[in-house]
């Protein structure tokens, strides 16, 4: 409990907290109000519903992951009406790129969300998907997901902060 309040209180960046199934830290955490919850799409709606009530400052990721390919643009949004019905403030798609043309429809379906006024975070993982990493702020990615070095990557393909730092600016 003291760890998780002094990195709330030392924090200079937003904070985002990836739920994981765990309410009694979730119950911890909301008390922090971190500017943001990363909770996967098959959390239950009312708990979902719990976590604005409790926290109403706090925006809801809802992330989906298909770590075997990247859905037909059907299935795609698909995904994110359900993401919007349960109350998604930013949603979050991560889909697996058997090739370069399943990034290139991720990037297009995400300028689509953008431009619905949906903020989204659209990525391919894989070697295939590292140009939506690379790419996706210039077709309205809200954030994007980066491991401070290669140790602490979290999925296929992604890109460290530092490099991607250096590459984006």
């Amino acid at each position: 409990n003291k760890k998780i309040r002094k990195i709330f209180q030392t924090a200079k960046k937003p904070i985002i907290y990836k739920y994981q199934g765990n309410k009694k830290t979730l119950s911890l955490i909301l008390a922090m109000h971190p500017a943001y919850i990363d909770m996967d799409l098959s959390t239950s709606p009312d708990l979902i519903k719990s976590v604005k009530k409790l926290s109403s400052r706090t925006k809801i990721i809802l992330s989906h992951h298909d770590f075997q390919k990247t859905p037909s643009d059907r299935e795609l949004s698909a995904i994110a009406k359900k993401m919007l019905r349960q109350g998604a403030d930013i949603l979050k798609i991560a889909t697996t790129a058997k090739d370069f043309s399943d990034s290139l429809r991720m990037l297009s379906f995400l300028s689509h969300l953008n431009k619905d006024g949906h903020k989204s975070i659209c990525l391919c993982m894989g070697k295939e998907g590292q140009i939506t990493r690379l790419s996706g702020h210039l077709f309205g990615n809200y954030l994007m997901y980066a491991p401070l070095d290669a140790k602490n990557k979290t999925a296929p393909g992604q890109i460290t902060l530092a490099k991607l730092s250096s590459l984006c600016r």
